[in-house]
């Protein structure tokens, strides 16, 4: 015996509807808006992950579940959905770039720090800590084309007394 698939109420479908509208509006909010700082300058894997997550999985796919609730064609939906991914990557990297430097315009301060180690390779470079209110912050590293620094060496960081996490090398 052969078991029919059960036809959802319209009521239950504008909810459904509704939901997956919400949610990615949710989504697209929490991510231009609501990371906050610590996920935003993260150096930890785990906050450098869930920006990728949203742009690359949760938000994609919940635009298509949307689409496909407005009875929008699987393929055209699919496509939509994967096209996204090049709207919400570079927009959310320059809305992080403008936020970073914005705050560190309004709050940004020049200190000095210690080139703590160097990466060679490809992605060559330096990074530093730095001490702010007692608590010891590392940079990003910073590609250096001239090779001048060496470890323990002294190096000019800006950052921004807001979030020191919000940093970067000035590197000459």
């Amino acid at each position: 015996m052969k078991r029919s698939k059960s036809k959802k109420s319209p009521t239950f479908k504008k909810a459904l509807t509704l939901l997956y509208f919400l949610l990615l509006a949710a989504l697209i909010a929490w991510l231009f808006l609501g990371l906050g700082e610590r996920i935003m300058y993260s150096k930890t894997l785990i906050g450098r992950i869930i920006p990728l997550v949203l742009v690359f999985a949760g938000i994609p796919y919940c635009l298509f579940k949307l689409l496909s609730s407005l009875n929008v064609k699987q393929e055209n939906a699919k496509m939509i959905a994967i096209l996204s991914v090049f709207v919400l990557g570079p927009g959310f990297g320059f809305w992080s770039k403008y936020t970073s430097e914005n705050d560190l315009e309004k709050y940004g301060v020049i200190t000095y720090g210690t080139v703590a180690g160097s990466s060679s390779g490809k992605k060559s470079g330096i990074y530093a800590t730095f001490t702010w209110k007692s608590e010891t912050y590392t940079t990003f590293t910073v590609r250096e084309k001239k090779h001048t620094y060496r470890i323990g060496e002294s190096i000019r960081v800006r950052f921004s007394t807001r979030n020191p996490e919000n940093n970067q090398l000035l590197v000459e």
